[in-house]
């Protein structure tokens, strides 16, 4: 019995080695959050406006239509400013370092006003979980100490990783070189169901979690005010099917929160194009995600309405 435990330790030893060999081979493999945490940490002093939020960014807002040392640092999966966010953190990270940094846009949709929690990420679907795994294990973002528990790409991610070891880096890290997320986003590749929306939105949080919203643009909106830099909360088109999901108290709160935010900070400015009619159904890959020609319809309107104002 002692010689059997001793052989299953051996093995078990053997196979976790192996298993910690592979994750860290993996980590060598470039993909789009390690691409932009090290493109952020290698141009500290030559970018100008930085955009930083979840996927509503990552695939809207081009850079170069905007204009030079503009670069779109959003990734799937890392929320927007809330309590334990990844964009939260890195914001507080990165600003203090980036000595040019002349704007700061964040997606501020209307649904965040709902968000921030911080009991959302242990009751994840598989696709929030590959999210997570990555901002964890790329981007150096601990909120808690279960976090470390999404560090293995095996048994936390459903991102194809094991096809990084084929590609090149510049597919691997999936958005173009200043940050947008453009491929297969077209009419083409849009699914049949492109417009449907889960039901589901959650009305009935709490202010405890509305103050988490608040509070942590209190954090951010600081660093801004103490280093010049101007901090811009933005919403996103919507299609008329998400639209139509909103209700009077969400705007209500929505409306809340920046006012409370604008209280402390008047300087931070906040756009509303959640149900601008200038966006279209040819605008849209899915009922909260713009495509191509979205992308560039926004980021015109981006640069002419906000940074040129």
């Amino acid at each position: 019995m002692k010689k059997f435990l001793i052989k299953v330790g051996l093995y078990s030893a053997v196979l976790f080695f192996g298993l910690l060999c592979f994750e860290f081979s993996l980590y060598t493999q470039e993909n789009e959050y390690s691409y932009k945490k090290h493109f952020i940490e290698q141009h500290l002093k030559d970018i100008k406006v930085l955009t930083l939020g979840s996927s509503l960014f990552e695939v809207s807002v081009d850079p170069s239509i905007i204009g030079d040392s503009v670069f779109n640092g959003s990734m799937s999966g890392i929320g927007n400013i809330y309590k334990n966010s990844a964009t939260h953190q890195m914001a507080l990270r990165y600003l203090p370092l980036m000595s040019n940094l002349k704007t700061l846009i964040i997606p501020f949709p209307i649904t965040d006003a709902y968000a921030g929690s911080g009991t959302w990420k242990y009751t994840l679907s598989p696709a929030g979980r590959s999210c997570l795994c990555m901002s964890v294990k790329y981007l150096h973002v601990l909120t808690d100490p279960r976090d470390i528990l999404y560090w293995p790409e095996l048994v936390n991610s459903n991102m194809q990783f094991m096809k990084r070891f084929e590609r090149t880096d510049e597919e691997n890290r999936i958005c173009d070189a200043r940050g947008l997320l453009s491929r297969n986003r077209d009419l083409e590749h849009r699914k049949p169901d492109w417009d449907y929306v889960r039901s589901g939105i959650n009305s009935n949080k709490t202010r405890r979690d509305t103050w988490s919203v608040i509070q942590a643009y209190y954090e951010v909106a600081e660093v801004c005010r103490e280093h010049g830099i101007e901090l811009i909360g933005v919403a996103t088109p919507y299609y008329k099917t998400k639209q139509d999901q909103i209700t009077a108290q969400m705007k209500s709160d929505y409306h809340y929160v920046i006012s409370e935010i604008k209280k402390k900070y008047p300087e931070v400015q906040f756009y509303d194009y959640t149900c601008d009619k200038r966006f279209t159904s040819d605008d849209f890959q899915d009922a909260v995600h713009l495509n191509n020609n979205g992308a560039r319809k926004f980021s015109k309107i981006m640069k002419e309405e906000i940074l040129k104002r």
